[in-house]
């Protein structure tokens, strides 16, 4: 994991970790200082850094989901055991520790400030719909029982559920949510965020989870050989 040296201040290190895509929209952590300012004590990506790093993760679980559903729906090469690896990062890594880590210490500071209430109330109703969803996807027992075309179907039906309600549900946290945090959090809570985050991370998955669920993805994209980003270069 890419740590950048001077905190959150500095735009460039979401594009160093790959975030490029959150750039734009999320600019520094905290609110404007000075440039002779003393940077951050902390050593680790700020919240937003965070979990904008998180929906990276996220989006290559999906891609994962996709297509296994492609496969599942034209019936050549599902691997089952790719699919299920990937559902139990969704589980272990996005449900369990980072969607917690936004119910827990992120919505609650936008309820304070009566801010985008109707947008957390959504997100809150898709945490728990993909909670859902990833439960069933991880029943693979029926299509273990029961490999006919309606069960794969199914199957495939769930994953492009999933697929549909997260890739919105991310993009309105980093566009809409993620950045307003700036806003309505001072710099000192922005840090104890940071601290907060670090800390359950580190508790539930270790220094080094993030790697290692990264990891998992890796594995699993090789087995639907998906691995490859260049083979997704438009002509």
């Amino acid at each position: 994991m890419v740590v950048n040296p001077k905190g959150c201040l500095r735009r460039e290190f979401l594009g160093q970790a790959g975030l490029s895509g959150a750039l734009v929209t999320l600019g520094s952590c905290g609110p404007e200082v000075s440039p002779n300012a003393p940077p951050p004590t902390g050593s680790g990506p700020c919240a937003i850094e965070a979990l904008a790093q998180d929906h990276g993760l996220m989006s290559r679980i999906l891609s994962v989901y996709e297509e296994s559903a492609r496969r599942l729906d034209t019936g050549g090469g599902f691997k089952p055991l790719a699919l299920v690896d990937a559902a139990r990062v969704m589980r272990e890594y996005i449900e369990d520790c980072h969607v917690r880590l936004e119910e827990v210490h992120l919505f609650p500071r936008y309820q304070h400030k009566d801010a985008r209430m109707g947008l957390i109330e959504v997100l809150r109703n898709q945490h728990q719909a993909g909670r859902r969803l990833t439960s069933d996807i991880l029943q693979l027992d029926e299509l273990r029982l029961r490999d006919d075309a309606e069960t794969r179907r199914k199957l495939a039906r769930v994953l492009l559920k999933a697929v549909q309600m997260c890739r919105p549900h991310e993009a309105r946290e980093d566009t809409e949510l993620f950045p307003l945090l700036r806003d309505i959090v001072t710099r000192s809570e922005m840090e104890s965020l940071r601290e907060d985050f670090e800390r359950e991370r580190n508790g539930r998955l270790g220094s080094d989870g993030f790697d290692r669920y990264v990891g998992t993805i890796s594995e699993s994209e090789k087995a639907l050989e998906i691995h490859d980003l260049a083979r997704f270069t438009a002509e």
